[in-house]
């Protein structure tokens, strides 16, 4: 052997050496791995003795990791579960692939202290060889204690939360698992007494069926579908989730109970295995929206009644609301006695008055009865007496309700008859034309006495005709409950004009003003109840109404607690509208803006305007031309409220 080749084998033999070291060092670390593993981990023949346990293997054994030699893995176990185990290992030794794949299972273990603790296990030959019968075993175990006590106490929680949650399996069957609050919500006599609730049975019996008399035809197929989802493509469920019920109506005996049910697939490799089923209870939900839509219906009519009131240019509308009564009485008489020509007739008289009166929701609800009763067609839809009563039920009650506002704005000093004169104009005209004459004629050859006395008379006969400010006040209560109810705000309104005259040619046009800024204010000044006091200010908010008369004139002041108007926000319109010429409005403070307001065109705009406008007064505006108010003056503060005055001023001493 050559010198070459002796120091190529010395080498290798090295190398090989160093191999080996690494490989002791390798096994070390592996068997300190395994003494330290918090699993139980047994080596053990066909019999059950063991060859290998690790430190936890030795703890359930109850002894050192130097005696757990010769023992048997059945010290671990109580008889029926050593029964058990040896069930298995002889079905993992018979079976030539086992080691392909451990066998799993539970059993509890009996620790030192006598007590039992759930434990699963995993079996598998050691070696696995197809051509010789196995001899050696691996066992491994983990304590599943902390496992079952927190599914113990998410299975508490599981069961509490007060909503339905099921799944749906194959078949359409409730599987086992499912919160308890679904018998509550699902619970049905067919299954009372039921050891195993809802488990396994069908979900259209349990939770469609009873609701079927309420469901469309397209709830019931969807309920149908749901089942036939199961084992499906993903694709195809989300086409027909829009199909599924989404609320249910149940009948029992304290009322409606209405649930609410949203659908969770469970996908695996794009198939539904299984929906997750959500269940709440929103009877109470539905309830409220039922009761506010009511509310809001009933407020928005009241708010149309009194606008077609208002708006009504009929003469004798009083007597045309007397004979709208008169006609339902009639009506409901020849209803009584089926007397189809009386009805009928009844129906036209109704729809005459109404269309003399401007009651056009009157109108159209007759002209439409009317339509449907015409011919033989009618007649035969006459005597379908539910069909017919509904629709007569609705117009009866539109006509009464009517009637009944018209009256209640009618009542002895309402605003209504405030816009009649309460002298005769023949005798008022004769009086006046005298005392003109006669003051002309004492204007150049009467005594200065006689001439002061005439004019103070001719003042006080031609208030005569004037109007108390106070007869407003009705109507413009009624408007602020209607329009607060309508915009769902607590608005309280107080007038201050005791004993303040109006003279009458402005009356109608004054109350239209108020009521223009009284919407206005309810609208976009008074803040919402929950805003209100998030902002530390009581919930309801508060419109005063101030009138102070002096002898030619009267000084109105309207002011709320609302939120007030920017001065910087209209600045900046007005800067952003201004033309060549303005005024330079950063030269201007803050009320300085305002009361540019009503001074300037910048900010009047009509409907076509933009949709958000700081101020939309124009028609305000007009009023004030073509009264003549003076001493026009708008004040605000962010957070604090407006007030807005003006004058109104009368005739001069003649």
């Amino acid at each position: 052997m050559t010198i070459s080749a002796k120091i190529e084998a010395i080498q290798n033999l090295h190398a090989t050496h160093n191999i080996i070291s690494t490989l002791e060092q390798s096994k070390a670390s592996i068997e300190q791995l395994v003494d330290e593993m918090p699993d139980a981990l047994f080596i053990f023949d066909v019999h059950g003795r063991i060859y290998r346990a690790n430190l936890e293997g030795c703890r359930l054994l109850k002894v050192d990791s130097e005696h757990y030699f010769g023992l048997t893995v059945e010290q671990i176990f109580s008889n029926d579960s050593a029964q058990i185990l040896f069930n298995k290992i002889q079905l993992v030794s018979q079976n030539p692939k086992s080691f392909e794949r451990p066998h799993e299972f539970e059993l509890e273990v009996q620790t030192a202290e006598g007590k039992n603790f759930p434990y699963h296990w995993a079996l598998r030959p050691l070696v696995p060889d197809k051509y010789e019968k196995i001899s050696l075993f691996v066992l491994y175990g983990r304590n599943l204690s902390e496992i079952r006590s927190f599914e113990r106490e998410l299975s508490q929680i599981y069961s509490s939360i007060p909503i339905g949650i099921l799944a749906v399996g194959p078949g359409g069957l409730v599987e086992a698992h499912y919160s308890r609050y679904c018998e509550y919500l699902l619970q049905h006599e067919r299954f009372s007494g039921l050891n195993n609730g809802f488990a396994n049975l069908d979900i259209n019996q349990i939770l469609f069926e009873p609701s079927h008399a309420t469901m469309r035809p397209s709830e019931r197929e969807g309920s149908r579908l749901l089942v036939k989802a199961l084992g499906g493509s993903e694709y195809w469920f989300e086409s027909i989730r829009t199909q599924l019920p989404q609320l249910l109506v149940r009948k029992t005996i304290s009322g409606d109970l209405w649930l609410r049910v949203d659908y969770f697939p469970v996908v695996s490799d794009g198939i539904v295995q299984k929906v997750l089923l959500i269940i709440e209870n929103r009877s109470d939900l539905v309830r409220e929206r039922q009761e506010r839509s009511v509310w809001i219906k009933r407020n928005e009519s009241a708010v149309r009644r009194i606008l077609e009131i208002q708006n009504s240019e009929a003469h004798g509308l009083q007597g045309l609301c007397l004979d709208i009564e008169s006609l339902v009485r009639a009506l409901d008489q020849a209803w009584e006695k089926s007397d189809f020509p009386a009805f009928q007739s009844g129906i036209e008289g109704l729809r005459s008055a109404s269309e003399a009166a401007g009651f056009l929701t009157i109108k159209e609800m007759a002209d439409i009865f009317a339509v449907r009763l015409s011919g033989e067609v009618g007649r035969d839809h006459f005597r379908n007496r539910n069909e017919v009563m509904r629709e007569y039920a609705e117009l009866r009650t539109e006509c009464l309700e009517l009637v009944r506002v018209f009256h209640s704005l009618n009542v002895p000093g309402s605003s209504a008859q405030d816009f009649h004169p309460r002298l005769d104009p023949a005798i008022y005209k004769d009086i006046t034309q005298a005392l003109d004459q006669n003051i002309e004629l004492l204007r150049d050859k009467g005594p200065e006495s006689v001439l002061y006395n005439l004019i103070h008379l001719r003042k006080h006969v031609h208030r005569v005709n004037y109007m108390r400010l106070s007869r407003l006040e009705n109507f413009l209560q009624d408007l602020v409950k209607a329009k607060a109810a309508q915009e769902r705000k607590l608005v309280k309104i107080h007038f201050h004009w005791d004993n303040v005259l109006i003279a009458p040619e402005y009356a109608r046009s004054l109350r239209d003003a108020l009521c223009f800024l009284l919407e206005r204010s309810i609208a976009q000044g008074i803040e919402a109840p929950i805003k209100r006091r998030r902002m530390g200010k009581p919930e309801s908010g508060h419109i005063h109404i101030e009138a102070h008369a002096d002898e030619h004139s009267v000084l109105f002041r309207l002011s709320d607690d609302g939120r007030g108007l920017s001065a910087g926000k209209i600045r900046d319109l007005m800067k952003a509208k201004a033309h060549a010429g303005s005024p330079h409005v950063d030269e201007l403070d803050d009320q300085q803006v305002l009361n540019l307001v009503f001074a300037s065109n910048t900010l009047l705009h009509g409907k076509s305007a933009h949709r958000h406008a700081i101020v939309e007064f124009i028609g305000l505006r007009r009023f004030f031309e073509q009264s003549g108010a003076s001493d026009i003056g708008l004040f605000s503060q962010l957070g604090q409220g407006t007030r807005l005055e003006f004058r109104l001023n009368f005739e001069a001493d003649g």
